[in-house]
C-alpha cells in the first residue's frame, strides 16, 4: 500500500508498507523530494494482557552534515508526534469492539435478490425460545408454501430486523418460486417479498445455533476495525438440515449488507 502527497508546507513525497507480519511488525518506507528518505517501523508484543508498541523511525542522512546536525535533534522535534501517535493509536484500539475476527473466514462478495415467503417473529433473546419462536415461524411459512402451491428454492433464512436487548424481532423466511397472480403477497401472517440485494461480507459458521452470537461480534469487530459501513439487516442462511447433520458440523453463512 503507498500515499503519496503534494503540498506547499509538506512538500512531496510518499510512504510504502513494504512490510507486514501480522500482529508483529510493519516497516514503512518515506521518499521526499528533498530529503533524505526514512524508515518507520511498528513493533508488536504482547504485555500481560495489553499489547507493547514501539514506534521507531531511522533516517540515514549520509555525508549530509546539515542533516546530521538536524538528526542531533530528531528526538526532540518528532518525539512529542510520535507520542502522541502512539497515544491516538491507544485510543482508536481500546474504542474497537474486543471480539478477536482472526479466525473466521470473510469474504466480500455480491448477492442477487431472490423472493421469499415469510413471518416476522418476536422472541426474547435466549436460544431455547428463539429456537421454539423460529420453528413454529418456519411450520407456518411451510405450510402456505405448500397451500398455494410454491416450491421451496433455496435454505431457510433469519433475517434480523431489530434487537434491543430484550426483544428480538426476526423474519423466518424461505426462498421460493412459482408464483403465480393469484399468491396472495401481503397476508395476515406470512408474506411474499425480496431479500437484499449488493454488496455483502460473508461469513461461514460451523457448529452449534448456539455459538451463532460469537461470530456476530467478531462480524462487528471486523467491520468496526476496517471502517466499514453496514447498509441494511443482517441474515442467516441455514444450509445443513439440522436434523441430518452432527451439531458441531452444521454449516450457517452469516451476511451482512454493507457499503462500497
Amino acid at each position: 500500500a503507498t500515499v503519496t502527497w503534494d503540498g506547499h508546507i509538506i512538500g512531496q513525497g510518499r510512504q510504502t508498507i513494504i512490510e507486514s507480519t501480522p500482529w508483529e511488525h510493519i516497516a514503512i518506507q518515506f521518499e521526499f523530494t528533498d530529503q533524505a528518505p526514512a524508515m518507520s517501523t511498528f513493533t508488536l508484543s504482547p504485555a500481560d494482557d495489553r499489547t507493547r508498541v514501539v514506534w521507531r523511525l531511522e533516517i540515514d542522512h549520509g555525508f549530509n552534515l546539515g542533516g546530521r546536525y538536524l538528526g542531533l535533534l530528531q528526538d526532540s522535534i518528532i518525539g512529542p508526534e510520535q507520542v502522541m501517535g502512539l497515544e491516538r493509536l491507544k485510543e482508536l484500539a481500546e474504542s474497537l469492539p474486543r471480539a478477536d475476527f482472526s479466525d473466521i473466514e470473510i469474504e466480500q462478495i455480491v448477492v442477487e435478490s431472490s423472493t421469499i415467503a415469510y413471518l416476522r417473529t418476536t422472541s426474547i433473546p435466549e436460544a431455547a425460545a428463539i429456537s421454539e419462536a423460529m420453528g413454529d415461524a418456519y411450520f407456518a411459512v411451510l405450510r402456505f408454501i405448500d397451500e398455494q402451491g410454491l416450491d421451496d428454492a433455496g435454505a431457510p433464512l433469519s433475517i434480523t430486523r431489530t434487537f434491543s436487548g430484550s426483544e428480538l424481532v426476526f423474519d423466518a423466511a424461505i426462498p421460493v418460486r412459482g408464483l403465480t397472480s393469484s399468491t396472495p403477497r401481503s397476508g395476515e401472517t406470512v408474506k411474499i417479498g425480496r431479500t437484499y440485494e449488493g454488496p455483502v461480507i460473508r461469513v461461514k459458521h460451523i457448529g452449534s445455533y448456539r455459538t451463532l452470537g460469537r461470530t456476530h461480534d467478531k462480524i462487528a469487530a471486523y467491520l468496526a476495525a476496517l471502517g466499514i459501513e453496514r447498509n441494511g439487516d443482517a441474515w442467516e442462511s441455514y444450509i445443513s438440515d439440522p436434523t441430518r447433520t452432527d451439531e458441531s458440523d452444521l454449516l450457517t453463512y452469516v451476511y451482512y449488507p454493507i457499503r462500497l
